[in-house]
């Protein structure tokens, strides 16, 4: 019961939190792209994935590996620890076009924020649905929203998200 109120707490909360203030951090450095969506807020769908592809709350994942396997050329024996990491994987410019560039047009966007196949989020749609919510009132509530200060970032390498982002209208 635990485990499974800090999976809700961690998976729910941190991740949406962390890629709201990520997201309007990448808007704030992109005016062009924040620009086009306060002035087409249709774009919001689109830019809530490209927002979680550009710099994903979620930066490496842990797995254990069940039957030895090979990668490439290298063999990954059974009870080996591999670690995923997302945030590198979003910008493979194998899978996206110009991947360093936030881009809220962005059609074809396979990101890997919510994870995949058995392992993909449970809380996906709800995430997304939290995220357009947060983003739309926002810019319909204080369209001048404008940084005041580089934000601080709270520590480590898993999780990456800001401690503040200091904003006005």
């Amino acid at each position: 019961m635990v485990s499974t109120c800090v999976l809700l707490l961690n998976a729910g909360h941190e991740a949406t939190v962390n890629t709201t203030g990520n997201g309007w951090w990448a808007l704030f450095r992109h005016p062009d792209q924040l620009a086009a969506l306060r002035a087409d807020p249709a774009l919001l769908p689109r830019a809530i994935e490209e927002l979680m592809r550009y710099d994903t709350p979620l930066q490496l994942f842990e797995r254990w590996v069940l039957d030895d396997i090979e990668i490439d050329g290298t063999p990954i024996p059974r009870g080996s620890e591999v670690a995923l990491l997302f945030g590198s994987a979003n910008h493979d410019p194998a899978r996206f076009p110009d991947p360093d560039r936030l881009d809220l047009t962005r059609v074809d966007n396979p990101h890997l924020s919510f994870g995949a196949g058995i392992h993909y989020c449970l809380g996906a749609p709800l995430a997304r649905l939290e995220l357009a919510t947060v983003f739309g009132e926002l810019l319909r509530q204080a369209p001048g929203l404008r940084l005041v200060s580089e934000p601080r970032w709270k520590p480590g390498f898993v999780i990456r998200g800001l401690r503040e982002l200091l904003v006005e209208c």
